[in-house]
């Protein structure tokens, strides 16, 4: 993840990359809105979820994803990001997202999970390094979290040609959309259709600060609109 740094006065205007980013019209932070049921949520991610908790990348911490959970309720926040990771390898050292898993749920977790994963997994099966294909991937996380309320993230780029292209992301996203008609308690948010092309970095995969900062707001916005609080 590139460290992209720009001047800021107060929290009134950001320069991030040649673009500006507003804050509230008060001057405030940009936070996550509604509210959810879920107290407890444990979040997976690759280098994205590294760069929505990354002060280099949103300097305000109130706008990085843990407190952008708690701002929709969530009182224990767990983040688990690794650059590179996969869910099912041990790359270069990096832990596998569904041991992550597993290690969770072993430790007693309940409660409701964010999955932002298979980014990584595309590339991988694009190089056809895996024997494990994607079904298998999306069935092993699931059959660690069971009948918990769990939304998973879309996969998507702005790169037309080599592993992480976009229509590698998009035989993904297609996957992950048919395995949730498996399971009543798998939601999706649709990032794909989400992110505009100028939230992302010049490699195409990863984003720029603003873009971090619009997915951090964004999950925990979403996660209050399809695991509502309710009475």
């Amino acid at each position: 993840m590139r460290s992209q740094r720009g001047a800021a006065i107060g929290c009134a205007l950001i320069v991030l990359a040649g673009s500006l980013v507003a804050c509230g019209d008060d001057g405030s932070p940009q936070v996550a809105t509604g509210h959810t049921a879920c107290n407890a949520v444990m979040h997976i991610g690759d280098s994205l979820s590294v760069g929505m908790t990354a002060e280099g990348q949103i300097p305000d911490a109130a706008e990085r994803l843990d407190n952008q959970y708690r701002a929709v309720g969530v009182t224990d926040v767990r983040i688990e990001p690794e650059g590179g990771r996969t869910i099912h390898e041990i790359t270069s050292g990096k832990q596998a997202g569904v041991e992550v898993a597993r290690q969770a749920r072993a430790a007693g977790y309940q409660g409701c999970w964010v999955i932002e994963l298979g980014t990584n997994d595309v590339a991988l099966l694009a190089q056809q390094l895996t024997t494990v294909g994607p079904r298998q991937r999306i069935d092993e996380v699931m059959a660690v979290i069971g009948d918990e309320p769990v939304m998973w993230l879309t996969t998507v780029s702005v790169v037309e040609k080599g592993y992480y292209d976009s229509a590698n992301m998009e035989a993904w996203n297609t996957i992950l959309r048919d395995a949730q008609a498996s399971y009543p308690n798998m939601v999706l948010y649709d990032w794909a259709s989400v992110a505009r092309p100028s939230w992302f970095s010049d490699d195409g995969v990863h984003n720029t600060s603003e873009g971090f900062q619009q997915m951090a707001r964004r999950i925990p916005t979403e996660l209050a609109k399809v695991f509502p609080k309710t009475g």
